[in-house]
């Protein structure tokens, strides 16, 4: 699978956001629904990537994962056997293999903002058959933040593509299945180069992102991201970025949330950056942060 991006160009209300990192197969492949209270998904023997509620719907799906459950097998044993030749053991390939998957599906839920960018750019493109590409040179500190990219059809599913015809293959196959339906679901590719990771994944899209507005869809993932982080932690304060600060210069651009005059001198007032600190600024030195309109019951 190809590890560099490709070089290509581009809840119900306003509050009730799920946290950062919706993304994961946590929903049956079949029915796209999540596991009864007490219950958990049932992963595929053969591929162990597409989960399941029950037989009956890992088996009413056969017919459309039977090529990609082919796709996944073969690239795992193309895995395991080129550990096996570096010397592993096949039982510490397998460990190793799935340490790394779990190591880098932590790291994307764990990544500020991440799943937030990947729904967006796949609700925003949802009509051009797309695949999300998050690309990472590594997942262990120290690196540098992944790239996103939204790869359309016409762009991966084109002959100059760096798209392998295996991996387009199993592609189509996807968004060919019958219970797939695109307001409802998406396609991300997640490569990690320093382990040489590669996965293709469906993923469910999360609630709140279905109730966008459709003016908000001008925005970048990155403001989409960073707008969505300001509202997990108040919805309603005024937001600010801070600026014109000459001995703690450092702090210039940092945005906080406004939380009134300082007790200590009424010309000024207390800005909280994010992990808690707060400062004491002037007037002067702080503008708000232009706020924009999100959802569908906001216009």
């Amino acid at each position: 699978m190809s590890s560099r991006p490709n070089s290509f160009g581009g809840a119900s209300n306003n509050t009730g956001f799920a946290s950062s990192g919706g993304g994961s197969n946590t929903t049956c492949a079949k029915c796209l629904e999540y596991p009864a209270a007490g219950h958990t998904l049932r992963k595929c023997s053969g591929c162990l990537w597409a989960k399941y509620c029950s037989d009956v719907c890992q088996q009413a799906d056969w017919s459309d994962h039977k090529p990609i459950c082919k796709f996944y097998r073969a690239e795992r044993e193309i895995r395991l056997a080129q550990r096996v030749a570096q010397g592993k053991t096949p039982d510490s390939a397998n460990s190793d293999m799935k340490r790394e998957s779990s190591a880098v599906q932590n790291w994307y839920n764990a990544d500020p903002g991440l799943a937030d960018k990947v729904e967006f750019l796949a609700w925003k493109y949802r009509s051009e058959s797309p695949v999300i590409q998050v690309w990472a040179p590594a997942i262990s500190p120290p690196h540098s933040a992944p790239t996103v990219v939204a790869i359309t059809r016409t762009q991966w599913d084109d002959v100059t593509s760096d798209f392998p015809e295996s991996l387009k293959l199993n592609v189509r196959t996807m968004f060919a299945q019958s219970s797939f339906c695109a307001d409802k679901s998406f396609h991300s590719l997640v490569s990690i180069e320093s382990i040489q990771f590669s996965a293709l994944r469906n993923q469910s899209f999360s609630p709140f992102i279905t109730t966008l507005h459709s003016s908000a869809l001008t925005l970048t993932a990155d403001d989409f991201a960073a707008e969505v982080a300001r509202r997990r932690v108040n919805s309603t304060s005024s937001h600010v970025r801070l600026t014109g600060l000459c001995g703690a210069a450092h702090l210039n651009g940092r945005e906080g949330v406004l939380n009134g005059h300082d007790p200590n001198n009424s010309e000024r007032f207390i800005v909280l950056l994010e992990g808690g600190r707060d400062i004491s600024v002037q007037a002067k030195n702080y503008e708000l942060v232009h706020r924009p309109k999100l959802f569908i019951s906001e216009f």
